[in-house]
């Protein structure tokens, strides 16, 4: 007796813990399109950035645990004890029913596993976030011990030039690149016109169309772009030359805005990325987060007084109005919506900044980058505002990616299914600028001239997608050995210290 009702205790904490497993996912899945990612849970320490959300999500979570663990006695589903076979006392541990029960559901699983996508089956998307964790900690270790002879595969000697500077630009213009959190193509394409200044300086720009972004979510989406590489951790130091570094060696002054400066961990993050200085935003009524309103003043604050020094300048920023969970001051429509209200409202206080810098001399020698860090993400907020988008893929989308000044001939490039690997040396490259470098990105101006596989290649950590020929698919078994051969090698070569100069 002693050992049965051990074992059954054994079996009840098995069972409570496995259908917490189980609820997790079908939370998970409920508010964001898809099971739990290693990404996820990378993020967990950021979750003060759900804003709005973030009542509901601890709500639910909490209800979750206590329902999933609550002690269950048995519940009979159907009487099958004219099967039983007579030794089998009604003291056994498991029941002739509760056994056919577990074959049955174990059966349902396993054909799932053989015939249905993982995202239809919790067990089978768990078992990939065990495996693609274990592949995570592998390369993580090999970083440390087996990097001395892996220098040289990505080392460059400069940067391409496919396209000459324009002649109405100075020697050495100044430069803005703005990071939108979160923002993919088609919200500026929307037919209900939720960002129409963005729409018109699109239209008004140099822009690149079906263009992807090569990597999710924030930490890894800023850094990856400004080293053209990839990060498989959130929070890892590149130690490679980075775009602000590149520049500072042309003579730039180099400036940061961090419009989350409470945020200990972030901060940290943006003082590896190789800029001179990192500037903290105004903060509004105690806020945590500067919004849309503050980052766009400090800006363009910023912007004039680097604008008084005899150096060109260099200032980057991440705006973080757009996250999950935000809503905006100005409403769009009857202002029931917040995801279309927190995109109407960063495209109204991009309208007052731009309206500030044409107005200002500043204009005449800047040139403005506006892009985003990852796509939008899909959750169950996000296809209410746009229940015509089906994304198979909740963190890969087409972004926006256009270059602007005072001046520009208008064009629109088709990357044609190439990503933000290539933003960095697009920028050197329309600045006929060159450098030692370990970019694995190539300009966009390129065209055909220059075949790079991993220009339409995906990587959410371990996870690898691609989007070659304007289509978001698997990657083929052949490449993908290949592929996650360069991308781990590149990890582990960012994770030391090189020679860059």
């Amino acid at each position: 007796n002693f050992f049965i009702k051990k074992v059954r205790v054994i079996t009840q904490v098995l069972n409570s813990l496995l259908i917490l497993l189980f609820n997790i996912q079908l939370l998970i899945l409920n508010f964001g399109s898809s099971y739990v990612t290693l990404t996820m849970i990378d993020n967990i320490s950021s979750w003060e950035a759900l804003g709005g959300r973030a009542f509901i999500y601890c709500l639910s979570i909490s209800l979750l645990i206590i329902f999933s663990l609550l002690p269950i006695n048995e519940v009979p589903l159907f009487d099958i004890s004219k099967f039983k076979r007579a030794k089998l006392s009604s003291h056994s541990i498991w029941k002739f029913q509760d056994i056919i029960l577990a074959f049955l559901i174990l059966m349902f699983e396993f054909i799932s596993f053989l015939y249905l996508p993982p995202k239809m089956s919790p067990a089978l998307s768990t078992y990939f976030l065990v495996k693609n964790k274990i592949e995570f900690e592998k390369i993580k270790h090999e970083s440390i011990t087996k990097t001395d002879k892996l220098t040289e595969k990505f080392a460059k000697n400069e940067v391409h030039d496919f396209i000459k500077k324009p002649s109405n630009l100075t020697e050495k213009p100044n430069v803005i690149l703005i990071f939108t959190e979160g923002f993919s193509q088609h919200i500026i394409d929307d037919s209900r016109n939720i960002t129409p200044t963005i729409k018109d300086y699109e239209s008004k720009s140099i822009s690149f169309k079906n263009y992807y972004n090569h990597t999710f979510a924030t930490y890894r989406g800023i850094q990856s772009q400004l080293f053209s590489g990839y990060q498989i951790e959130n929070n890892s130091r590149n130690y490679l030359v980075s775009l602000p570094k590149l520049l500072s060696k042309k003579g730039y002054k180099t400036a940061f805005i961090n419009t989350e400066p409470k945020n200990k961990e972030f901060s940290s993050y943006l003082s590896d990325l190789g800029f001179d200085k990192v500037y903290s935003s105004k903060l509004e009524n105690g806020q945590k987060i500067s919004y849309d309103k503050e980052a766009y003043e400090e800006l363009f604050s910023k912007v004039e007084r680097y604008s008084k020094n005899d150096s060109p300048f260099f200032i980057s920023m991440y705006t973080f109005g757009t996250h999950v969970g935000s809503d905006g001051n100005n409403k769009f429509g009857d202002g029931n919506d917040r995801v279309l209200n927190k995109f109407y409202e960063m495209d109204q206080q991009f309208k007052t900044f731009m309206e500030k810098f044409n107005s200002s001399p500043i204009a005449n020698n800047t040139v403005l980058i506006f892009t985003t860090d990852h796509a939008t993400y899909v959750d169950d907020e996000y296809k209410k505002a746009f229940p015509n988008e089906n994304r198979d893929y909740v963190s890969l989308d087409r972004i926006p990616y256009f270059i602007y000044y005072k001046g520009i001939n208008p064009q629109f490039i088709d990357a044609n299914g190439r990503n933000s690997l290539d933003m960095a040396p697009t920028i050197l490259d329309f600045l006929d600028y060159s450098s030692k470098n370990y970019f694995l990105g190539t300009s966009l101006f390129s065209g055909s001239e220059e075949h790079n596989l991993l220009s339409s290649i995906y990587s959410e950590g371990t996870v690898l997608m691609k989007t070659s020929n304007n289509k978001i698919s698997e990657i083929e078994e052949n490449e993908l050995k290949e592929i996650k051969e360069i991308v781990f090698d590149y990890f582990k070569v960012s994770q030391i210290k090189v020679p860059t100069n």
